[in-house]
């Protein structure tokens, strides 16, 4: 009779423990590569997580128990949490584009004179200002 350990579980990966960080570094670095490239599209970093997800299954020793996992931890909170916030972040862009509020930041500042790094400053701070009152709504 064999003892049960609260390892059983484990999914059991080629390479070791650290063949686990494989696809995402792999998507980290196909990320930044599109981005300063300039072909960063939507479409592509679905491909990247798709391609990084299929690098995983081939370093796993169990397929099955992969997939189980990744299914397992797509639906738990804190990945939901982080999808909601990905697409609330995306909306809120399209808004903030589409108005035209951008444009009007960065002709303020170029009449401030308000440059480099002072700009990043500028531009946190106005986000810090603007951005309480949705997140307000969001969670009440």
């Amino acid at each position: 009779m064999s003892k049960s350990t609260k390892h059983d579980n484990r999914i059991q990966f080629y390479g070791g423990m650290y063949a686990t960080f494989i696809p995402f570094i792999l998507f980290m670095v196909i990320c930044i590569f599109q981005a300063v490239t300039g072909w960063s599209t939507l479409q592509g970093f679905w491909v990247n997580a798709f391609i990084c997800l299929i690098v995983g299954m081939f370093l796993s020793k169990d397929v099955g128990g992969y997939f189980e996992a990744l299914t397992t931890g797509m639906g738990s909170n804190l990945i939901m949490t982080a999808v909601m916030c990905w697409i609330f972040g995306g909306v809120f862009a399209t808004i903030l584009k589409a108005s035209g509020l951008v444009n009007g930041l960065i002709w303020l500042c170029l009449k401030l004179n308000i440059t480099g790094g002072l700009f990043v400053a500028f531009t946190f701070c106005w986000a810090s200002y603007i951005l309480p009152p949705p997140a307000q709504t969001w969670g009440q």
